[in-house]
C-alpha cells in the first residue's frame, strides 16, 4: 500500500471506527463557551420565575460578552427600571438607541422613563421618533400625546390619543386619557362621553370614575358626582384624589360628618397633600374643632412654608383656641410674605385685641387701613379697639366710618347702639340697634341688649317683644331670661318670671357646667397625649359627668379606653354617642354593630328625643358598671314614659301599647322641657 493510500484508510478509520486506533479515554469533546445570546435567554427564563437576583446576573454576563448589544442593552435597562435604578436604565436605553436606532422598544421606554424624570422634551423626541419608526404602535401615539400635553401642546395631544383610538377604540384606559384632555379644553360633555366609555368597557377602571365625578362637579351636579366619586372611592380608598373631591362634594352638600371622613382618608393617604390639608382644617375650625384644625394647618404651613395664605390659616385656627401669641407670630410670617395685604394686618391687629394689647391693635389696624382704605371691617375693627380703650369720640367716628362704605354691616350698628347706650342715650342705642336686626334678622345679641335699652328707657312691653325674640333665636341665653323675669316681675308677672329665673339659673349652671368638662376635656387630651392613660381616663369621666351633652369628652374618653384596652363595645358605643350628638336627627344605633343594645332608630329620628336618650346614654356611659346592660333597661324606662307622656297629654290616638314611630308636636314639647327625664 503507498504512502498516500495509508493516510487515506487512517483517515477514514478515525471517523469510522476510532475505538480501533484512537482510545476513548484519549479523546475529549470540545467544551462549548456560552454566548451573550444564551445568557440573555437564561435571563429571560429568570424573569420568567420572578427570580430577579439571577435575572441580573445573567443579563450583567450578557452584556460583558456583547457591550453594545441593543437588545441587551434594552432588557438590562428594563429589569434596572424594574429594580428602581432609573438612571442606570436610562443609560442602557440609550445604549441600546445608540447601537441600534431602528429597535422600537428602547425608544419607548426612554421615553417613558424621561418624562417620569421630568426631562419632557427630551422625551416627546424620543415618542416622536418612535411614532416614525411604528405608526401603527399604539404606545408610540400614546406617548407622544402625554408629552405633548405636558409640555402645553394640548390640541396635537388630542391629535396623537385620536390616532390611537382608532388603532384600538377598545382600550378603555386610552378613552379616560383622552377625555382628561378634553377635560382640559373645557369641552366637558365630550370629556364626560369619554369617561363614559372607558367605564362601559371597563367597571373596574377607577381613574374613569373619578375623572366623571370631577367633571359633574365642576358642572354642578352634585348627586351624579357623588355616585361616581363614592364608586371612585370604594374601588381604591387607598386614592387621595378621589377621597379629597369625594370631600369636596361633601362639604358643599353639608354633609360634614362624611366630609371630614374623606378628607381625613385623603391626608392619610398622602399626607404631603396640603389642598387637602387646607379644606380639612377649615372645616374642623368650622365645627369648632379647632385643636384638630391647628394640626391640619400646621401640615400646610410645613408644605408650603412660603404660603402666605397657609400661615394665615393657621393663625386663624390659633386665634380661635385662644392662643393669641402663637396666632401673632403666624400672621406675622404671613404678612412678611405680603406685606402689602391689608387683610393680613387687620388679622395681626384682630390677635393684638385679643391680648387686650389695645395699642398695638389700633397701631396695627391704622397700618391696615393705610393697605386697604376701602375695607370696612378694618374700620369696625378699629372702632372696637378705640372704645375699649374708652376713646369713645374717636371709636364712634371709626364706626361710622365703617357705616358709610357699608351700610348692612350689623356689628358696626350693634356697637355704636352699645356705645349709645352706655353713654345714656337710649333712643340713638335703639336706632342703631334696631338697624343691626334690619341687616341681620338672627342677631340674638341685638334683641337681647335692645330688650335692656328699652327696659331702662321704660319701654316695657317693647322690652319684653325683643326679649322674647332674643330666647327664640337663641334659648341657652341666660342673660335674656333673667333679663326677661325682671321685666315680668315689673309688670306684676309673678310666675312668668319665676319661669324665667328657673331657666336663667339652669343655663348659667349648665354652662358653668360646660366650662368646667371643656377644661377637664382639655387636661384629659394632655394626660393622654403624655401618657397617663389613667389620668386621662379619670379627667374625662369628670367632663362627660360634668356634662353629657359634649362630644369631644365622649370622643376623647373613647379614645382612652381604647389606649386602655377596655371592652371594645364601650369604645364602641362612645363613638356613636359622639356622632349623634354631633347629628342628632341622622338616626344611628349606638353600640357596637352585633351587639345586644342599640337605640331604636324610631327614637333618634327627631332632634328633642335624639337629645333626650343621648343624654341618659352619656350620663350612663359615664357611670360604672356594664353600659350595656343598664342602657338596654334605662331605654326600655324611656320608652315607657314615653308611651306615658303620650297618653296622659296628647291624646289617647298614642295607647299605651303602641310602639312610637313618630315624634309629634306635643311630645316634642314634653321632651324639649325636660320631662321625660325626670325621675
Amino acid at each position: 500500500m503507498s504512502q498516500y493510500s495509508c493516510r487515506l484508510v487512517f483517515i477514514a478509520l478515525i471517523f469510522v471506527c476510532p475505538a480501533r486506533f484512537s482510545p476513548a479515554s484519549q479523546i475529549k469533546a470540545p467544551k462549548a463557551q456560552p454566548t451573550g445570546r444564551s445568557w440573555y435567554v437564561r435571563g429571560q427564563l429568570a424573569l420568567k420565575r420572578q427570580d430577579i437576583a439571577e435575572a441580573h446576573r445573567d443579563l450583567e454576563r450578557a452584556l460583558e460578552l456583547a457591550p453594545k448589544n441593543a437588545v441587551f442593552n434594552n432588557a438590562f435597562g428594563e429589569l434596572l427600571l424594574r429594580e428602581g435604578d432609573s438612571q442606570n436604565a436610562i443609560l442602557r436605553f440609550r445604549q441600546a438607541v445608540a447601537s441600534d436606532p431602528r429597535l422600537l422598544r428602547p425608544h419607548l421606554n426612554l421615553g417613558q422613563i424621561l418624562g417620569q424624570t421630568g426631562s419632557i422634551a427630551e422625551a416627546q423626541a424620543e415618542y416622536q421618533i418612535a411614532v416614525k419608526l411604528a405608526p401603527a404602535d399604539i404606545e408610540a401615539h400614546r406617548g407622544l400625546g402625554r408629552m405633548l400635553s405636558l409640555s402645553g401642546h394640548t390640541d396635537e395631544a388630542i391629535l396623537q390619543y385620536q390616532r390611537a383610538i382608532q388603532l384600538n377604540p377598545l382600550r378603555a384606559d386610552l378613552q379616560d386619557e383622552y377625555g382628561s384632555l378634553l377635560a382640559q379644553k373645557l369641552d366637558y360633555e365630550g370629556a364626560a362621553k369619554r369617561f363614559q366609555n372607558a367605564i362601559d368597557l371597563d367597571s373596574k377602571l377607577q381613574p374613569a370614575f373619578l375623572h366623571l365625578g370631577v367633571i359633574r362637579w365642576q358642572q354642578q351636579q352634585p348627586e351624579e358626582a357623588l355616585k361616581y366619586l363614592q364608586t371612585a372611592h370604594q374601588l381604591n380608598a387607598q386614592d387621595a384624589q378621589a377621597s379629597y373631591f369625594l370631600g369636596v362634594v361633601y362639604a358643599e352638600q353639608k354633609q360634614i360628618p362624611e366630609a371630614l371622613e374623606a378628607l381625613q382618608a385623603a391626608v392619610t393617604a398622602k399626607p404631603d397633600f396640603p389642598d387637602a390639608q387646607r379644606r380639612l382644617g377649615r372645616l374642623l375650625q368650622r365645627a369648632g374643632r379647632s385643636e384638630d384644625a391647628i394640626v391640619a394647618f400646621q401640615q400646610v404651613a410645613q408644605l408650603q412654608p412660603q404660603d402666605s395664605e397657609a400661615h394665615n390659616d393657621l393663625g386663624l385656627a390659633l386665634l380661635q383656641s385662644g392662643k393669641a401669641d402663637a396666632a401673632i407670630q403666624e400672621f406675622q410670617q404671613a404678612a412678611g410674605l405680603h406685606p402689602q395685604d391689608g387683610t393680613l394686618r387687620e388679622n395681626l391687629g384682630i390677635a393684638r385685641l385679643q391680648k387686650s394689647d389695645f395699642d398695638g391693635a389700633i397701631s396695627e389696624l391704622q397700618a391696615a387701613l393705610q393697605l386697604a382704605p376701602e375695607r370696612a371691617e378694618i374700620y369696625y375693627n378699629l372702632g372696637v379697639a378705640l372704645k375699649l380703650k374708652d376713646r369713645l369720640p374717636e371709636a364712634i367716628a371709626q364706626l361710622q366710618k365703617a357705616l358709610e362704605i357699608d351700610p348692612s354691616l350689623a356689628d358696626a350698628h350693634y356697637t355704636l347702639g352699645i356705645i349709645f347706650w352706655q353713654q345714656g342715650k337710649f333712643p340713638q342705642a335703639a336706632e342703631e340697634l334696631r338697624a343691626a336686626i334690619s341687616s341681620r334678622p338672627d342677631y340674638a345679641e341685638a334683641y337681647e341688649t335692645l330688650g335692656t335699652v328699652l327696659k331702662q328707657a321704660g319701654d316695657l312691653a317693647g322690652a319684653v317683644t325683643a326679649l322674647r325674640e332674643a330666647i327664640r333665636l337663641q334659648p341657652e341665653s341666660a342673660g335674656a331670661h333673667l333679663t326677661l323675669s325682671s321685666v315680668l316681675q315689673t309688670q306684676g308677672d309673678t310666675a312668668g318670671a319665676a319661669d324665667e329665673r328657673h331657666l336663667g339659673d339652669e343655663i348659667s349652671k349648665n354652662r358653668n357646667n360646660l366650662q368646667a368638662a371643656t377644661f377637664a376635656t382639655n387636661f384629659g387630651k394632655r394626660l393622654l397625649d403624655s401618657g397617663d392613660v389613667e389620668g386621662a381616663i379619670k379627667q374625662l369621666r369628670t367632663a362627660v359627668s360634668s356634662y353629657p351633652d359634649f362630644p369631644e369628652a365622649h370622643r376623647q374618653l373613647g379614645l382612652a379606653l381604647q389606649r386602655q384596652g377596655d371592652d371594645g363595645s364601650v369604645v364602641d358605643i362612645r363613638v356613636e354617642v359622639v356622632l349623634e350628638l354631633e347629628r342628632p336627627t341622622a338616626g344611628r344605633k349606638i353600640g357596637p354593630a352585633n351587639g345586644p343594645i342599640a337605640v331604636d332608630r324610631n327614637l333618634l329620628r327627631d332632634e328633642p328625643l335624639a337629645g333626650a336618650a343621648l343624654r341618659l346614654v352619656g350620663k350612663l356611659l359615664s357611670a360604672a358598671g356594664d353600659p350595656a346592660a343598664v342602657l338596654g333597661q334605662e331605654l326600655a324606662r324611656l320608652r315607657a314614659r314615653l308611651r306615658r307622656h303620650q297618653q296622659r297629654d296628647c291624646g289617647a290616638d298614642h295607647g299605651a301599647e303602641q310602639e312610637p314611630t313618630h315624634v309629634s308636636p306635643c311630645v316634642a314639647s314634653i321632651i324639649a322641657h325636660g320631662d321625660l327625664l325626670g325621675a
